[in-house]
């Protein structure tokens, strides 16, 4: 038994508790849970998921018209001639539009399967340490199963 003295008086404290090794936090996943926490947290899938969204906005960019008009306004001096105003349009030829939109369309679709790519192979490694985990405990487990029927 513990003593203190605690304001001039003697006072008994129970025994301390035996020190006990903490137990590892523990997570019990399915692999279907680990699929989709990897598929949140994955760095590389949200850098991937930015691509697309980039090249979304460069789609959205090269689909717009664009140049737009123009005007000057000059004020005549003195003596001279009177104000001017000119009015201007740039013109795209030889398809120019439809080339960078069929371009920035050819780059989406290939950011789309990148991502597609990389989700694959973080899904295929998620499986593989699940399953080599899985596989480590197995021994483990059928040695208790084996000691508690005893």
């Amino acid at each position: 038994m513990i003593t203190a003295i605690a304001a001039g008086r003697l006072v008994a404290q129970p025994p301390a508790p035996a020190m006990r090794t903490a137990e590892p936090d523990t997570l019990r996943l399915t692999v279907e849970d680990a699929r989709a926490l990897a598929q949140r947290q994955n760095p590389d899938l949200a850098v991937a998921s930015l691509d697309v969204a980039i090249a979304q906005g460069q789609l959205r960019q090269a689909r717009a018209i664009r140049a737009n008009p123009f005007l000057d306004v000059l004020a005549g001096g003195p003596g001279g001639t009177g104000p001017e105003l000119s009015l201007a349009q740039e013109v795209e030829v030889a398809g120019q539009r439809g080339l960078r939109t069929a371009a920035a369309e050819a780059e989406l679709t290939r950011t789309r399967f990148t991502t597609a790519d990389r989700t694959r192979l973080v899904i295929h490694a998620v499986d593989r340490a699940f399953y080599t985990g899985v596989r480590r405990q197995s021994p483990r487990r059928t040695v208790a199963r084996r000691a508690g029927a005893e």
